[in-house]
């Protein structure tokens, strides 16, 4: 079993919104997650590393505490090859593993369905690893530098928006390469809240017709983005 920093989520307020049963959940999927952040999200593979000595868990009520975690945008799920996995957001253990022994969420593949954020910046080196450089302090004066997953995250969450849009919001972004229209884009977090403003658009047409495609949202988002 791997060492754990202790976290205090006490006062958190999306622990707080939990059913009993999910904080459970969340709290031993803590204990059990690589130093990633990562693991198994086969609710059967879950079921027997979370809960050996429970007979009463079900895989059904262990994949309800999955969706009721994602919704509160304390963990993101996803699949690579047909397996599936989950990752804690902001896990923050400073530990010695280098290389989670599980597929990153960028190895989904076209047959692939769903796919969750992730954190990029690997754990330091060793556990007495200090940081005394801010993500400000590592940007070039006057250069644009793009956000981390983590990053996006983290504003979503202050700006009151769900932090299951962060994927969608980052992978299209990292897919123009930062560009708006023919310009680099000058700040992110200006379109962070211009996805924000625009999240009805984007519901309203995948719930119309027909589910909104990649192009549909180009095209949505082409009318708003050159404010960013």
């Amino acid at each position: 079993m791997p060492n754990r920093i202790l976290r205090d989520y006490t006062d958190s307020i999306q622990v707080n919104e939990l059913s009993d049963g999910a904080e459970t959940f969340f709290i031993r999927l803590m204990m059990k997650a690589d130093d990633y952040g990562k693991f198994h999200g086969n609710p059967k593979l879950l079921k027997a590393n979370l809960y050996p000595l429970k007979d009463t868990i079900s895989e059904k009520k262990i994949a309800e505490w999955i969706k009721e975690c994602v919704k509160n945008g304390l963990i993101m799920s996803y699949s690579v090859n047909g397996r599936d996995y989950i990752l804690i957001h902001r896990f923050g253990q400073r530990l010695r593993r280098m290389q989670s022994k599980y597929p990153d969420p960028n190895e989904v593949t076209e047959n692939d369905s769903r796919l969750s954020a992730l954190d990029r910046n690997p754990p330091p080196e060793t556990e007495t690893e200090t940081e005394t450089e801010t993500e400000t302090e590592k940007k070039v004066k006057g250069r644009f530098t793009p956000p981390t997953e983590q990053e996006v995250y983290d504003y979503f969450m202050e700006i009151g928006v769900n932090g299951n849009e962060t994927t969608k919001y980052w992978n299209y972004y990292e897919s123009k390469g930062w560009m708006v229209g023919k310009n680099k884009m000058k700040n992110w977090k200006a379109a962070c809240k211009n996805w924000k403003n625009n999240i009805p658009t984007f519901s309203t047409k995948e719930h119309g017709t027909g589910k909104q495609t990649s192009a549909d949202r180009m095209d949505t988002l082409r009318d708003w983005i050159k404010n960013a």
